[in-house]
């Protein structure tokens, strides 16, 4: 079971990939990870971490005629000297079929080793905010 924390953290990533429709997507990710606040859960004064994942995405309904859609993504990878984590969200893109504002909300489960240098695992809800051209 993942253990809830308030870890606070900020993401930034770029997704290059290929859209069969527009009901899917799939890519390939890597950003850069600053947690905020961090000493006390991880094993580690080092505030920066560098994910690298898979995601597949797609809108829940067609894009053609809207100006908005609800969309779907998954995200899984890992975090350089930490472990593996796996993301969902759910969101909604505004612009149509092309060069869009996304706004979600994910759920991660991350495992890491904590402080008490134990494998664990943890889970956030957090806010993502995109661009997608």
């Amino acid at each position: 079971m993942a253990q809830h924390t308030n870890m606070q953290y900020v993401n930034l990533s770029f997704v290059g990939g290929y859209r069969f429709s527009e009901y899917l997507r799939l890519g390939a990710g890597v950003g850069g990870r600053m947690y905020v606040t961090n000493a006390s859960v991880r094993d580690t004064d080092n505030k920066y971490g560098v994910p690298i994942f898979a995601n597949a995405r797609g809108n829940l309904i067609s894009a053609y005629d809207r100006d908005g859609v609800p969309f779907w993504s998954l995200n899984i990878g890992g975090i350089t000297n930490e472990g593996v984590f796996v993301s969902p969200s759910v969101g909604y893109s505004f612009g149509g079929l092309r060069n869009n504002f996304l706004i979600s909300l994910s759920y991660t489960i991350t495992s890491f080793t904590d402080y008490t240098k134990t494998k664990q695992a943890y889970s956030y809800v957090g806010l993502k905010l995109g661009y997608e051209f």
